[in-house]
């Protein structure tokens, strides 16, 4: 029995090491990127407030320490967002001996690919949402009703629909892995084109704000997204189909 344990311990001792080790990097990035993200929130509230300007709104403090339990809040989320590529990378830089140099490009360009997409989608739900507010604080007034909007509700409304939408324009990068290692087809996606379209719809619809028109505008970027998936996986297959029977030309 010891000497399994020895073996073990020989055979992955250095594996776990290098986890342990990434694990530590990644958990010292998150504390330092929590403390400046922290003694950052007051500016970034004021920047915040000032480009997300809504009229006829007041944007209320309702506490006397609510304005901490903000500051928490926003660097937790800068933190998460800023921690989240730094833990890919070191996901990646851990799998690079095991695969091959072209694998490694192939899956390494995906982490900026990755935060591009994030971006898109937060900068997206984020104008969206700034639009659809607007139009709703302008109704509340129609009815007489004034706009006294909790700051810790309209920040993490805002901050928790702009991430989700930001979460769901990576969609594509995932069924393009999939597509790559065959664990789906390009014909399943297409013949599930209208589950695919009713799923987006059914997701967008749990995002505020509800209004048909939001709706509208959030679901059509992800359908497009959809069908470019599909498209790449078409182009990328024939150029890969080309420079197979090219090969065996040659070889014959």
């Amino acid at each position: 029995m010891a000497g399994k344990v020895d073996k073990i311990i020989k055979d992955y001792g250095p594996y776990l090491n290098d986890i342990w080790r990434r694990i530590y990097l990644i958990a010292l990035f998150f504390v330092v990127a929590f403390v400046a993200s922290f003694f950052s929130a007051g500016l970034i509230i004021r920047e915040f407030l000032a480009a997300f300007h809504l009229q006829n709104v007041v944007i209320a403090v309702t506490s006397p320490l609510q304005f901490l339990d903000v500051s928490v809040d926003i660097a937790l989320f800068l933190t998460i967002f800023l921690t989240t590529p730094f833990a890919l990378y070191q996901f990646y830089a851990f799998l690079k001996p095991a695969v091959s140099k072209k694998e490694f490009r192939s899956l390494f360009w995906t982490l900026p690919l990755s935060f591009v997409l994030f971006a898109l989608g937060f900068a997206y739900g984020f104008f969206t949402l700034y639009w659809g507010l607007q139009m709703l604080a302008s109704l509340n007034v129609s009815f007489g009703l004034q706009n006294i909007w909790d700051i810790s509700l309209f920040l993490s409304q805002l901050a928790i629909t702009a991430a989700l939408l930001g979460v769901i324009f990576q969609f594509p990068i995932i069924m393009s892995i999939f597509l790559k290692f065959q664990v789906i087809e390009r014909s399943f996606l297409i013949k599930k084109r209208r589950v695919a379209y009713a799923f987006i719809v059914v997701i967008v619809s749990l995002l505020p704000p509800t209004d048909g028109v939001s709706l509208l505008i959030m679901s059509v970027p992800l359908v497009l997204l959809y069908e470019l998936t599909i498209f790449y996986d078409r182009l990328t297959n024939r150029h890969r189909s080309l420079g197979v029977e090219k090969r065996l030309e040659i070889s014959e």
